[in-house]
């Protein structure tokens, strides 16, 4: 006997029925990795009576998926994307503007795209090259510490003064 007409006839039962559990499923986009919530939201009103929002009661399992949001393709790609895709919007709004509330006038601002690691990941800036394999870039953690705090930290503290003028 073939299990699937029993499963479907199960979510039937359910409050929503099988469209719900589709809708669900089409809200986490992908996840492989859906966290499983479960409990209650309430809320406070003006009058002081706290009131029940929402109960994940009526989920299945007694337990709401909400999408990981990871950012490693590795362990989750749809969400991986999903943050791909909004962090290459984001960093166009701000090189660009005239977008996502940025002013056009940043068009005319220097730019400068600054990744900053912990010292204790190891040295970053190097990698192999050509038939060589010889490595480049910094030699060792120390290094690259010596480059943040002689060129990248000054230049970070500009560009705070400036944006602390800009937004008083």
């Amino acid at each position: 006997m073939d299990p699937a007409p029993q499963r479907a006839e199960y979510f039937h039962h359910l409050p929503g029925g099988l469209r719900r559990r589709y809708r669900d499923l089409a809200r986490l986009g992908g996840c492989v990795q859906p966290i499983r919530v479960r409990g209650e939201m309430s809320h406070v009103g003006a009058d002081g009576i706290q009131r029940k929002v929402y109960s994940t009661r009526g989920e299945i399992g007694g337990v709401l998926l909400v999408a990981c949001g990871n950012r490693r393709a590795s362990r989750c790609p749809a969400c991986a994307e999903v943050y791909r895709a909004d962090t290459f919007h984001l960093i166009r709004a701000g090189l660009l503007g005239g977008d996502k509330g940025v002013p056009d006038s940043v068009r005319e601002h220097p730019r400068a795209l600054v990744t900053l690691t912990a010292p204790s990941f190891g040295p970053v800036h190097a990698h192999r090259t050509g038939r060589t394999g010889r490595l480049v870039g910094h030699s060792s953690t120390a290094v690259t510490e010596l480059v943040y705090r002689k060129q990248i930290r000054p230049v970070l503290q500009g560009g705070a003064v400036v944006m602390d003028q800009i937004f008083k």
